[in-house]
């Protein structure tokens, strides 16, 4: 329950961009070891859906209405008011996205920047969410395209590099290869964040 993305949770269409969604609460528990979701209440712990939504608003922001309208009315109903807000809501349920809580060990520099890659990746409303194309230029991964890059073209390392399909001695496109494997400069950390 702690990764399905709004449209998910209130029973609305959803494509292909729920992956999104899935990949940014996932990607913060393996990278960071802290789950971003729980949807748990006092006293005995149980999930509620309207909690989950809650913690949702927190960090991402109110639900669209075209977001609401398509769902299940008897959920939106129930849950959200007409401004898009869970009924009862109360801002601060959980600290913000680039809080110590979410990010521990990471100085304010790189919270920020993984922040708003996670913000650009989980937008509520998924026909905002951005491409994979645009989440690889965002500044926290630090991947840069070069036209030349036929749009099959594998990419075995993430970094701050420029990528060129065009170059037959560039160290990223070898398809066999194992991440950093094959790296000229296996000393470069800005490809291998922890």
């Amino acid at each position: 329950m702690a990764l399905r993305a709004p449209e998910v949770l209130n029973e609305a269409p959803w494509d292909k961009n729920v992956d999104w969604w899935n990949l940014g609460a996932l990607h913060l528990e393996l990278y960071r070891a802290v789950r971003m979701f729980d949807g748990r209440v006092p006293p005995d712990g149980h999930y509620e859906l309207k909690e989950h939504l809650c913690e949702i608003v927190d960090l991402f922001g109110l639900f669209p209405k075209e977001l609401l309208e398509k769902g299940n009315q008897d959920i939106v109903r129930s849950i959200f008011d007409e401004d898009g807000k869970p009924k009862g809501y109360r801002q601060g349920l959980v600290p913000p996205l680039e809080a110590e809580a979410f990010m521990p060990g990471l100085d304010k520099e790189a919270r920020d920047g993984y922040a708003s890659f996670l913000r650009m990746m989980m937008k509520v409303n998924p026909a905002e969410r951005l491409s994979p194309e645009e989440l690889l230029e965002h500044p926290w991964v630090g991947v840069q395209f070069s036209s030349e890059i036929p749009v099959t073209a594998p990419l075995t390392a993430i970094g701050t590099h420029s990528v060129s399909a065009a170059d037959p001695e560039s160290e990223f496109l070898d398809p066999t290869a194992t991440v950093g494997s094959n790296r000229k400069n296996s000393n470069c950390l800005n490809c291998f964040r922890p």
